[in-house]
C-alpha cells in the first residue's frame, strides 16, 4: 500500500467516519440463465443469483467483510482507472485423456487486466487476474497479452492436476462484464460490525436453504406427531443420534415392511428437531452432465447442509449403488464419502440386509462410516397391538373413511403370516389394512355411515389383493373331493386316477395338513404326449387361482446347457433368474416344468432345495419362496417302450395293460431321477393312453371350444358332431 493511501485509511479509522470505496464486480451470465458475481479484486468469493441479485450480494459481502479487514487486503479492491475485462483465445489440450481423445479445445477465457501504476507515472506493466484458475501474474510493459496470457494459462494447467470441475470452469459463460459498485464502510463502532456480520450470516443461510430447496423438499414437523407403538427404544436411539453435537450419519437397517420409513417419519414429525430435507439420487444429479457439473452440484448441496447443520434424507438410498461409473454412471457414493467419513454432514438412509450386502461390495468406506440402527420384525402378538392402536386412531382421525372391526385384526395377521413371506411384521399387516380400506373407500352402510369392515370383508379383500381363492383361505367353507373332481372333469377326459390324486392333494392343502416349509404340493406327471398332463395343470391353476395365466410354464428342453441354473433360478448381479422373478411377481401360482428329464443336472440340484425347503436365494441375495406354489414336473420317461408314443390306443385298454404302463413309468423315473428328488415329490402320477371312446370325447370338447370362437359365433355357424363310430 502506498504511504499516502495508508495514512488516509488510518485517519478515516481514527475519525470513525464512513469510508466510500469504488470498486468493480465481475458479473457473468451462465448458459442456464443464472448469474454469478465476484469482486474483481478477489474473484474466489462468488455469489449466485438471478438478475442483479448476485451483484447486490457481493456489495453486502464487501460492506461486512471490509469493515473488519486489515488495510492491506482492502487495497486489492481499490482498482485504478484502466482496469478492464479481456477475452483471450486459448488453445488447450487434455493430456489426462487417452491419446485419441486429445483433440484441441479452443476456449475464450476472460481475464481482468489492471495497470501497474505508481502516482502519475506511466504504467510499469499489467497485472493479469485469471478468475477461472484463481491465478494472478505480471506482464511486462509492452507485452502482447494475446501471446503472454495463453502461454501462462497453459503453463499453470500443465503444472496442476485439474479436476473435471476445474476444467469446466475454463469454458466461457454466455456473457461477462465488469460492473462498478460503491461500497460504504461504517467504521463507527463494533455494534454495526456485529450487525453486518449477522446480516451476512443470515444471507449465507438463506442462500444455503435455496440450494437445498432446489434438490429436495423441506420436511415440516406435523401438528399431530405420528405415534410409533412398540418402537420407543429405536425412536429414542434415532433421536439421540441425530440430535448430538457430533454430526453422525445414520443407516436404518431392516427387512421390507419392518417399519424403517415409519421410524424416520415419526422422528421427522417431532417438533424441535433439526431441519430435514428429503431428496433422492435422481434429484441430486437432475440436469447435470458428466463433465464435472454433478460433482460441483452435490458438493454445493453438502456444503449447504454443513452450513445449516441440517439432515439429508435420501428416500432411495440404495440408488447410490445402482449406477455403474465404469459404464458412464454417476459415482455419487464416492462424492458423499468424504463428507460422511469426516462427520461434516448428517445423512439418513434405509437399506434391507440383502441390499446392504450388495452395497458393501462397492462402497464399504461410506457404509462403514454410518451408524447402523437395526430394526427387527415384530412378532404376531405385538403386531396385533400395533394394528389395533392404528385402527382406533383411524376411527378418531378419519371418521369419513371405512372403519375396521377389531375382530378382523387377528384374521389379517394370520393371513399375512401365512401368505406374505416377502415382507415383515408389522408392515405387511398394516399395508393390507390400508389396502382393504382403500378398496371400500366411498362405500356407505344403510344408515349412511362409513362402512365397517369385518371378518367377511377381510377374507374377500385378501382374496382380491393376492389372487388366492377365498375357499382356500376360510375354514368355514368346505372343499369336497367330489366337487374338485367334477371341476376337473369339465375340462379333462379320462385319467381318473390322476384326477383323483390331484383332487385329494388339494383337499389336504385346504385342510392345512401339508408341511409348512415346503411348496403346497409337488407332482410328477408321467405319460405319453397329448393325454392331458398340461391340461390338468391348467385346470388346477384355473380352480385355485381363477385363471390359466396363473400357471408359470417353462419348457425344460430350452435349459439343457451348463448355464441353465444361472438363467432359470440363480440369475446374476445384473438381473433375476427367470423362474425366481416370475414366482416373486406371482407367489400364488402353478409352476409347470415341462419335460423335466431334459434339463441340465444343475437344475435338479436346485430343485432339491425348492421341493425340500420351499425357497431359493439368487445371485442378488434375494430369497424367493415357493410355499404358496404348486410344482408340477412332466416327463415322457417310459413311453418309448410303449405301443403308442402319442398316447392314443387303437381300442380299449385292459387293466393289466394299464398296470404294466404304470410299472414301466415308475421304473423309468427311478432310473432317471435321484432318489432324494423322488422322495420329495408328493405324488408320481401316471397318465394312461386314451381309449377310442375317450378320444371321441376329447374331439367333441375340442370342437365345442372351436365353436365358441368369435368369428363362428358372429356368423351363426355351428360345428355338428357325429356320435357314430367310423366304418370298418
Amino acid at each position: 500500500m502506498r504511504p499516502a493511501r495508508r495514512a488516509l485509511w488510518h485517519r478515516r479509522r481514527v475519525a470513525d467516519a464512513p469510508l466510500r470505496i469504488d470498486t468493480l464486480v465481475l458479473r457473468r451470465e451462465l448458459w442456464s440463465d443464472a448469474v454469478t458475481a465476484a469482486p474483481a479484486g478477489a474473484t474466489a468469493f462468488v455469489a449466485h443469483g438471478d438478475d442483479d441479485d448476485a451483484v447486490e450480494e457481493v456489495r453486502l459481502f464487501l460492506v461486512g467483510a471490509l469493515a473488519i479487514t486489515a488495510p492491506t487486503p482492502v487495497m486489492r479492491h481499490l482498482l485504478p482507472g484502466g482496469t478492464a475485462l479481456a477475452i483471450i483465445a486459448v488453445e488447450l489440450r487434455r493430456v489426462d485423456l487417452p491419446a485419441k481423445l486429445r483433440t484441441p479445445i479452443h476456449a475464450a477465457i476472460a481475464v481482468i487486466t489492471v495497470p501497474d501504476v505508481v502516482g502519475d507515472a506511466a504504467p510499469r506493466g499489467t497485472w493479469v487476474f485469471v478468475p477461472a484458475l484463481g491465478h494472478t501474474f505480471h506482464a511486462a510493459r509492452g507485452a502482447d497479452l494475446a501471446v503472454v496470457v495463453p502461454d501462462e494459462i497453459r503453463r499453470v494447467i500443465a503444472a496442476s492436476d485439474l479436476s473435471p470441475a476445474a476444467w469446466l470452469k475454463l469454458l466461457p459463460p454466455a456473457a461477462s462484464e465488469l460492473v462498478p459498485i460503491a461500497v460504504e464502510l461504517d467504521l463507527r463502532g463494533a455494534g454495526s460490525i456485529a450487525n453486518r456480520r449477522t446480516l451476512l450470516e443470515d444471507e449465507r443461510r438463506r442462500r444455503a436453504e435455496r440450494t437445498l430447496d432446489e434438490v429436495g423438499a423441506r420436511w415440516e414437523p406435523s401438528e399431530a406427531p405420528r405415534q410409533l407403538p412398540a418402537r420407543a427404544r429405536e425412536a429414542g436411539a434415532l433421536r439421540a443420534l441425530l440430535a448430538g453435537r457430533e454430526r453422525l450419519s445414520v443407516l436404518v437397517l431392516g427387512d421390507e415392511g419392518v417399519g424403517k420409513t415409519a421410524l424416520v417419519r415419526a422422528w421427522a414429525d417431532q417438533p424441535g428437531r433439526r431441519a430435514l430435507w428429503v431428496t433422492s439420487t435422481a434429484q441430486l444429479v437432475a440436469g447435470a452432465s458428466g463433465l464435472g457439473q454433478w460433482q460441483e452440484r452435490i458438493a454445493g448441496v453438502l456444503a449447504a447442509a454443513e452450513l445449516l447443520d441440517a439432515a439429508l434424507y435420501l428416500d432411495d438410498f440404495d440408488g447410490l449403488f445402482a449406477e455403474r461409473p465404469e459404464e458412464g454412471g454417476f459415482h455419487l457414493a464416492q462424492v458423499l464419502r468424504r463428507w460422511v467419513t469426516g462427520n461434516r454432514v448428517r445423512l439418513l438412509g434405509e437399506l434391507t440386509p440383502a441390499a446392504l450386502d450388495r452395497a458393501e461390495r462397492r462402497e464399504v468406506s461410506l457404509l462403514g462410516a454410518m451408524t447402523r440402527l437395526k430394526l427387527e420384525p415384530l412378532d404376531a402378538a405385538v403386531t396385533d397391538q400395533v394394528c389395533r392402536a392404528l385402527v382406533a386412531t383411524w376411527a378418531q382421525t378419519q371418521p369419513q373413511r371405512p372403519t375396521v372391526d377389531p375382530d378382523a385384526v387377528p384374521v389379517v395377521i394370520e393371513l399375512a403370516r401365512r401368505y406374505l413371506p416377502y415382507r415383515a411384521f408389522p408392515g405387511k399387516a398394516v399395508r393390507f389394512l390400508e389396502e382393504l380400506r382403500a378398496v371400500h373407500d366411498g362405500e356407505r352402510a344403510i344408515d349412511g355411515a362409513p362402512r365397517r369392515l369385518g371378518v367377511e370383508e377381510t377374507y374377500d379383500g385378501f382374496a382380491l389383493v393376492t389372487g388366492i381363492p377365498a375357499f382356500l383361505l376360510r375354514d368355514d367353507r368346505a372343499l369336497l373331493v367330489d366337487a374338485v373332481i367334477a371341476r376337473f372333469r369339465a375340462r379333462l377326459v379320462g385319467q381318473d386316477e390322476a384326477v383323483r390324486r390331484v383332487a385329494e392333494t388339494i383337499c389336504i392343502v385346504k385342510a392345512r395338513l401339508q408341511p409348512a416349509d415346503r411348496p403346497l404340493a409337488t407332482f410328477l406327471f408321467v405319460g405319453p404326449t397329448g393325454i392331458g398332463k398340461t391340461e390338468l395343470a391348467k385346470s388346477l391353476a384355473h380352480l385355485l387361482f381363477g385363471a390359466e395365466d396363473r400357471m408359470v410354464r417353462f419348457d425344460m428342453s430350452e435349459y439343457t446347457d451348463p448355464w441353465a441354473a444361472e438363467r432359470l433360478i440363480r440369475g446374476s448381479g445384473q438381473g433375476d433368474g427367470l423362474l425366481t422373478a416370475r414366482v416373486r411377481e406371482q407367489p400364488f401360482c402353478v409352476v409347470l416344468l415341462d419335460e423335466i428329464e431334459k434339463a441340465h443336472p444343475a437344475v435338479f440340484d436346485l430343485l432339491l432345495q425348492v421341493t425340500g425347503e420351499g425357497r431359493l436365494t439368487d445371485a442378488r441375495g434375494r430369497t424367493t419362496y415357493f410355499h404358496n406354489a404348486i410344482i408340477i414336473l412332466t416327463s415322457n420317461l417310459g413311453t418309448r417302450g410303449g405301443k403308442a408314443a402319442l398316447g392314443i390306443a387303437a381300442g380299449d385298454i385292459a387293466d393289466r395293460d394299464r398296470q404294466a404302463e404304470l410299472e414301466r413309468y415308475r421304473s423309468a423315473v427311478a432310473g432317471a431321477f435321484r432318489p432324494e428328488l423322488i422322495g420329495r415329490i408328493d405324488r408320481v402320477i401316471a397318465f394312461h393312453r386314451l381309449g377310442r371312446e375317450e378320444v371321441a370325447r376329447v374331439a367333441r370338447l375340442a370342437l365345442a371350444r372351436l365353436g365358441e370362437r368369435r368369428g363362428l359365433v358372429q356368423a351363426g355357424l355351428a360345428l355338428p358332431t357325429c356320435s357314430r363310430p367310423p366304418p370298418g
